[in-house]
């Protein structure tokens, strides 16, 4: 899949289907978090006009009125012909109230409850804003992943090309003694 819109480079995203984001994400602190831990600064709509089913738009207000930021169109109809026309009305009034008067042209945010609504923006620009500084960068092409195992920053750095490379890599995370990890041995050396 290639994400619209495209995802900065030094940030990573995951994926999630309605059906998971309806029943295990909720708002602590401001961030969007699943209950495996995971946890994210902002839910990115898809750009195309957006179709969602009632029990979607109900949740990203319960989402955004916890203190979520979303990014991303305001939904117009709903996918399903169950219950419809009156599906589709449901879908236009709350995201209505979500919204608001967000055009994603002229207004391009909406505060509603302790969260609020970006269309309009690029993404770069909205990550800047939220203060959510790139999490790793290198000089060469590498592929990474960051998790966090209670207080432990765990990185997955890996090299897919076939030929040696020597590079500098700076990580989001500060303070912390790092760690080399061998993944065939299971050596652990401090850097």
């Amino acid at each position: 899949l290639t994400p619209a819109p495209a995802v900065p480079p030094g940030y990573k995203y995951d994926e999630c289907s309605a059906e998971a984001l309806i029943a295990r994400m909720s708002v602590k602190e401001g961030r969007l978090v699943l209950p495996d831990g995971m946890s994210y600064s902002l839910l990115v709509l898809p750009e195309n006009d957006t179709l969602m089913t009632p029990a979607l738009v109900q949740k990203i207000k319960q989402l955004v009125s916890a203190g979520a930021t979303v990014l991303g169109p305001r939904p117009t109809a709903s996918p399903s012909l169950t219950d419809f026309p009156k599906c589709d009305e449901e879908v236009a009034a709350l995201a209505a109230e979500v919204w608001g008067d967000c055009d994603g042209r002229i207004v391009t945010e909406h505060t509603f409850g302790k969260g609020k609504v970006i269309w309009g923006r690029p993404l770069k620009t909205v990550l800047e804003q939220l203060r959510a500084p790139a999490d790793f960068h290198a000089n060469v092409r590498l592929n990474w992943i960051h998790h966090r195992a209670g207080d432990t920053e765990i990185y997955f750095v890996a090299n897919e090309s076939a030929v040696s490379v020597e590079t500098k890599c700076d990580f989001r995370v500060r303070g912390l003694q790092p760690e080399l990890w061998n993944p065939e041995t299971g050596e652990m050396s401090r850097l």
